[in-house]
């Protein structure tokens, strides 16, 4: 019984399908929509210009940004660590001299 009902819901399902496919076949495109896709390109090839202004204004915000982080930058001195040392001789620490002798070889 259930394998029945699946084969009948997968035809109404294809059946569904396929009208909604023939139903689609059936529609005529609006005959008006070529040229107004056409008008729309030829409008978008027109270049608009910027103002010069706009131009002039950007290049001296970025400079302006570019010559303040140089200023900022100038302004961090980092404290230079001077690496102090100790130096000694610690041979007689390290009891080289033992090591040194021709005895203990």
């Amino acid at each position: 019984m259930s394998n029945h009902i699946t084969t009948q819901f997968r035809m109404k399902t294809e059946d569904y399908i396929n009208q909604y496919i023939e139903k689609e076949k059936k529609l005529e495109p609006n005959p008006y929509l070529k040229t107004r896709i056409m008008a729309s390109i030829e409008k978008k090839d027109v270049v608009q210009r910027t103002p010069v202004w706009h131009t002039i204004f950007a290049a001296i915000s970025i400079s302006l940004v570019i010559f303040t982080g140089f200023q900022l930058s100038n302004l961090y001195n980092p404290t230079v660590a001077q690496e102090k040392g100790l130096v000694i001789n610690d041979s007689h620490i390290e009891m080289l001299h033992y090591y040194q002798t021709e005895s203990h070889e």
